[in-house]
């Protein structure tokens, strides 16, 4: 792979989408997308601009996450939480590519959250206060609240997906990535298939090692499965770490099976308030 590959892997610098915006360059890619930083050339201000991509995609998974991007855009858009991810515009790249066969892959327009990451913030400063945790974690549940009151369940909460933006003197925190997202309303529109199989097996599209057990296990998801992902997230700032590791699958549901111990243990240890520390472990 040339360096150009590597730091613009769909070749996207300098192209100008929809008449309106400029893609700038690539900052970050994830397993469904290329994220740009990009300009919006009418109201002048930077955006970014998530461009979904086959990269090392299977067939058994490139339909599934296909529709999950589109539906992402759709279900961004009917949120007005402060603290959800803004959307501005969607697309396709050449053409209308509104099927995974048609050759052009769908792009969304969102504001630049440029502040980085919980986990780079973590990683940076330690394990945060009570006080600190909780300033993130109260924006936090209002916009899981508006996304569960309209039947969508992120199903993929983790500090990779909660960012920051600063706004004036204050960082403000945004919920991002709905890739995964599940939306109870059968009759809604560009809903995606809620499973991909290879081999006859489901695979696993969440991240496991903030998943909820019902999540590990196959079982049915709900609220209930962000909440306790939000839990471990809050688990996570006190602590400075995970609860738990990230290691096989397997490993993963065995140690759910003792996961009140294991967060009382790591709480209790790290000096956390019993207040505090009864509400995670509710979760």
């Amino acid at each position: 792979m040339s360096s150009s590959e590597r730091t613009d892997p769909l070749g996207l610098a300098g192209a100008r989408l929809l008449d309106r915006y400029v893609v700038e360059q690539a900052i970050a890619q994830g397993g469904m997308a290329v994220i740009y930083r990009g300009r919006d050339l009418r109201l002048l201000r930077p955006v970014c601009i998530k461009v979904f991509h086959r990269l090392q995609r299977s067939e058994a998974s490139y339909r599934t996450a296909y529709e999950h991007f589109v539906q992402e855009a759709f279900a961004l858009s009917q949120f007005l939480h402060p603290n959800t991810l803004r959307i501005f515009d969607f697309g396709y790249l050449d053409g209308d590519g509104r099927s995974p066969g048609d050759g052009g892959a769908p792009f969304q327009i969102s504001e630049l959250l440029d502040q980085g990451t919980l986990t780079q913030r973590v990683r940076r400063e330690g394990a945060l206060s009570p006080a600190q945790a909780l300033e993130i974690l109260e924006p936090l549940a209002g916009a899981l609240s508006e996304a569960h009151g309209r039947g969508i369940v992120h199903r993929d909460i983790k500090p990779s997906n909660i960012l920051f933006a600063q706004a004036g003197a204050r960082r403000v925190v945004k919920l991002c990535d709905f890739g995964i997202a599940k939306i109870s309303d059968d009759d809604a529109p560009n809903r995606a298939e809620d499973t991909v199989t290879s081999a006859g097996r489901p695979l696993r599209l969440f991240s496991a090692a903030w998943a909820a057990p019902e999540q590990l296990t196959g079982g049915p998801i709900g609220p209930a499965a962000d909440v306790y992902a939000l839990g471990l997230v809050t688990a996570f700032m006190l602590l400075g770490r995970p609860v738990f590791s990230i290691g096989r699958d397997d490993d993963v549901v065995v140690a759910r099976t003792a996961s009140e111990r294991t967060i009382a243990r790591a709480l209790a240890e790290h000096d956390v308030p019993p207040a505090l520390a009864e509400v995670i472990r509710a979760a």
